[in-house]
């Protein structure tokens, strides 16, 4: 699915809003509404099950895929910076 029809059908179900971007008139801001917020906690109590089988059975906690998830979140978010300018 394309993203501008994703983020369509997004805001069509009530779960996200466009928000202008104070610094570039240009841009939109795509926020979470309190619906986007209730769904998303539903969505993660809902893999939390199956997630905590495979941590037990791997012996793979959580905490050391922590430092691994923040090195590629802040790679995701440098290179998303360097598309905007």
């Amino acid at each position: 699915m394309p993203a501008s029809r994703l983020r369509s059908c997004l805001e069509e179900r009530g779960f996200i809003r466009l928000d202008p971007d104070p610094e570039d008139a240009r841009a939109k801001r795509v926020m979470l509404t309190e619906a986007g917020r209730a769904r998303r906690e539903a969505a993660i109590t809902a893999v939390m099950g199956d997630l905590s089988r495979i941590w037990d059975h791997t012996g793979v906690t959580p905490e050391a895929l922590l430092p691994g998830l923040r090195s590629l979140r802040t790679a995701l978010d440098t290179s998303r910076e360097k598309g905007r300018r």
